[in-house]
């Protein structure tokens, strides 16, 4: 774990190996997600708001295959405080550590999980007394990784 500007804390990233580094940053909140998803998931894609409201996206980290599922979020009212996420390998030419499923807790409700893997590890990142406004990891032709950036509620 390690505090970036402020008390933002940035965890992770959990998952397999491979795939170039990616960093959305930390903002205000997450509005929406865009996760693609078959075997794994193979992309995540997230619009966050910044402190004026407005959106902010960063495109797309991993493939352009899968199933989308859109997740918008009641901003501002709703807001991320946890991710459940199986990872392993995944049979593909060559052979790849990815996340297999991602699920998404807020301080509603849950949604997902998302991906139909069996990732033969897991984690679950919980956000005590925060909320997590953004996201990094690695990404090629899939997701391979995932980390958070979380902000302390007040």
């Amino acid at each position: 774990m390690m505090e970036l500007n402020g008390n933002i804390i940035s965890d992770g990233p959990w998952g397999g190996r491979g795939g170039g580094e990616w960093d959305d940053g930390s903002h205000s909140t997450v509005k929406r997600l865009i996760i693609s998803h078959g075997w794994v998931i193979d992309s995540i894609e997230v619009e966050y708001g910044d402190d004026e409201g407005r959106s902010v996206s960063h495109g797309r980290h991993g493939g352009g295959g899968g199933t989308r599922s859109e997740i918008d979020l009641d901003y501002p009212d709703e807001f991320i405080t946890a991710i459940h996420v199986t990872y392993g390998t995944f049979v593909w030419l060559p052979v790849v550590k990815a996340v297999h499923t991602l699920e998404i807790e807020t301080n509603r409700r849950r949604y997902g999980p998302f991906g139909f893997g069996t990732g033969r590890r897991s984690f679950t990142y919980r956000a005590a007394n925060g909320m997590i406004v953004g996201f990094h990891g690695t990404s090629g032709s899939f997701l391979n990784s995932i980390g958070v950036h979380v902000r302390p509620l007040h």
